[in-house]
């Protein structure tokens, strides 16, 4: 394990993520600093955390290529209606962080491509599960935390 992966472990520490798998991955704790306050966007993320912390899981068994496969799948549907029904309430709303909030949704969608596709590629389908386990780890907790929080608070203003 390379020292700046230790570091990168050990920033997660106390953030949402909690206990260290095998493989070095932190599975993602659902505390109450990921809850938005708004009902079906809380449920959502919800469901993608219990697949995540799924697909970490078998990758600590050595069965992460075929659960990567399946959270691929999930996340190809999850995007369109997660992404869009948030996409939508900013609208409707008036959201000031819109065009920042859709850009991390482009970018999203635009890594998991590019992992999808390495995912195809490699001869090493245990690394590139690593891999996107690291930056769904990552990704998820600076997007609910951060952008999703604001825009939840945002929300129940509103509604």
């Amino acid at each position: 394990m390379s020292t700046g992966y230790r570091v990168f472990s050990a920033l997660w520490l106390g953030c949402g993520v909690r206990k260290r798998l095998v493989s070095g991955i932190m599975k993602i704790h659902l505390s109450r600093d990921f809850f938005t306050g708004i009902g079906w966007q809380d449920r959502q993320h919800r469901e993608l955390i219990r697949r995540v912390n799924t697909f970490l899981s078998a990758v600590d068994n050595g069965e992460g290529d075929q659960e990567l496969k399946r959270l691929f799948y999930f996340l190809d549907d999850y995007v369109v209606i997660h992404f869009d029904a948030e996409e939508q309430a900013m609208g409707e709303f008036d959201h000031p962080e819109t065009t920042a909030h859709v850009q991390e949704h482009t970018r999203f969608i635009e890594d998991l491509e590019r992992l999808k596709e390495e995912f195809e590629r490699s001869s090493s389908c245990r690394e590139v599960a690593r891999r996107a386990g690291e930056y769904l780890t990552r990704w998820l907790t600076d997007h609910i935390k951060g952008t999703d929080k604001r825009l939840g608070m945002f929300l129940k203003e509103r509604i």
